[in-house]
């Protein structure tokens, strides 16, 4: 006598025996009344705004996931200036799947935007529902201005900033920096840059009495007050300019840095090669010394993480960022420091964060200052690799 199966709608369970005259499935099974498989039913609510040149690709993508299976298209379009209705309703046809369309007034808050359609979805009980969003993604943002600290102990990293920067951009560049720095930097003829003498000794003086009390000092390599100095000049920067990206003196760009970023403040995690835990515990998630924003209220954020919130300088506590902006990623090509060891095999390489110069190693304990003087070195044979024999000339000369 064969097995006992169970027919739920067309799809067969074989059942075991458990007692007089009980059976149970004989294997795993969903028995609810919208459980995936030839019978399911599911109704896709899809809220779509100015979105044409996604909107059909997104729809493949579901309907791929949902093969084999019956399904009713609920569309709401939230008052689009484009195409994307007709679109929804083209693909529908095309691939063959019902679809009732709703051409809303515009909705700004996405959550009552979609509720307008699962509520509608309930005269389908009871299929079970699949909410899909479709907008358009902001187009991806260019760099409009560069910012760094300078003063006299690093003049020379900030002009091998510079001279590698030109090679790709043309933006201007905001340099706070001392007045010797200034009249260094000035010589370089680069008609881009604006200073500011925000970082004099005085005024460096002041930073730290009014900065010092509430900062969580790590070490005394980083210097309380030229921290404080960055924010005056990302803020500086972005006041001017609308955007901005700060760079810390020591970085090297060997390409252009804009990476088809759309959010409002870009950072850059370490990516830390060996002891990632330890070390993420410690220094933070992300670079200090990379990032940009459009958003005029980061860098007095940044200011109040760095004032007690922060558990190691201004670095430790970026990860708060994400409490008030939307927070986008530079990739693993970005801003390559000595913490990546061993994972220095990185393809598309856009910059480096090196000393170039042996200015701060002085200042250094003998294991980073070992490492110090590794990158620079590992720094100088990529260059020579890319060609850049010229900007190796240049830090010969500078140094």
């Amino acid at each position: 006598m064969p097995a006992p199966r169970l027919d739920i709608g067309g799809r067969f369970v074989r059942l075991k025996e458990t007692g007089k005259a009980t059976f149970a499935p004989d294997e795993p099974v969903n028995l609810s009344p919208g459980a995936t498989g030839p019978a399911a039913r599911f109704v896709v609510c899809l809220s779509c705004r100015d979105a044409e040149t996604r909107v059909e690709h997104e729809l493949d993508r579901l309907r791929a996931g949902l093969e084999g299976c019956r399904w009713q298209l609920v569309a709401g379009d939230n008052g689009s200036t484009d195409s994307t209705p007709d679109r929804v309703e083209a693909w529908a046809d095309r691939a063959n799947v019902p679809v009732v369309l709703y051409r809303f007034e515009p909705e700004p808050d996405p959550g009552r935007a979609m509720h307008r359609l699962t509520a509608l979805a309930d005269v389908f009980a009871p299929a079970q529902v699949i909410t899909l969003a479709v907008e358009a993604r902001e187009r991806p943002h260019r760099i409009g201005a560069f910012c760094v600290v300078a003063t006299a102990e690093v003049r020379a990293e900030a002009a091998i900033l510079i001279r590698a920067l030109r090679t790709f951009h043309a933006e201007p560049v905001f340099v706070v920096c001392d007045r010797e720095t200034r009249a260094f930097l000035k010589k370089q003829g680069d008609p881009g840059l604006e200073f500011k003498e925000g970082a004099s000794k005085s005024r460096l003086g002041k930073l730290d009495r009014e900065f010092r009390r509430d900062v969580a000092v790590g070490n005394d390599f980083h210097r309380v007050d030229c921290i404080a100095a960055k924010m005056d000049a990302w803020q500086w920067a972005i006041d001017e300019a609308g955007d901005a990206m700060f760079l810390d003196a020591d970085i090297l760009p060997v390409a252009n840095l804009n990476d088809g970023f759309a959010d409002e403040l870009i950072l850059s995690p370490h990516f830390h090669g060996d002891n990632e835990t330890v070390s993420i515990r410690k220094f933070g998630i992300f670079n200090a010394g990379y990032l940009w924003t459009n958003n005029p209220a980061a860098p007095g954020f940044w200011r109040d993480l760095y004032r007690g919130r922060s558990r190691f300088f201004e670095q430790e506590g970026m990860a708060l960022f994400a409490e008030r902006f939307g927070l986008g990623l530079f990739g693993r090509a970005h801003n390559v420091g000595f913490w990546r060891e061993p994972d220095f095999d990185i393809p598309g390489l856009k910059s480096f964060h090196v000393h170039m110069t042996d200015a701060l190693d002085a200042k250094a304990n003998d294991g980073l200052r070992r490492k110090y003087v590794e990158h620079r070195q590992r720094v100088a044979d990529q260059l020579a690799v890319l060609g850049r024999f010229d900007l190796l000339d240049f830090i010969k000369a500078v140094a």
